[in-house]
């Protein structure tokens, strides 16, 4: 039979330090790349409304068209596409000028 010793703590911390640089290591590293505009149209008229659509290589795709409601608030729906998901808004902000 082999001796029970107590676990040397400087052991037990240099173990705990190699796991916690093993699973760094492991992670998946995130990719950087550079995202391309196919499309930008911007229009603003000086009635206040407004419109611009944005579509890039990655998937992402927004358009939005906006206007000057009867309280002075702006009033605006579009829609944004990422991806295969979509996902469809409309908002109304009221705001005090």
């Amino acid at each position: 039979m082999l001796p029970l010793v107590s676990p040397n703590p400087s052991n037990m911390k240099t173990i705990v330090l190699a796991c916690l640089v093993a699973i760094a290591v492991a992670a998946p590293q995130l990719q950087e790349r550079e995202v391309v505009l196919l499309r930008d149209d911007r229009i603003t008229n000086e009635d206040g409304t407004f419109s611009y659509a944005l579509e890039a290589d990655n998937g992402i795709n927004t358009a939005v068209e906006g206007a000057v409601g009867s309280a002075g608030q702006i009033n605006q729906a579009g829609s944004y596409t990422y991806g295969c998901a979509i996902y469809f808004f409309q908002l109304s902000e009221i705001t005090n000028g």
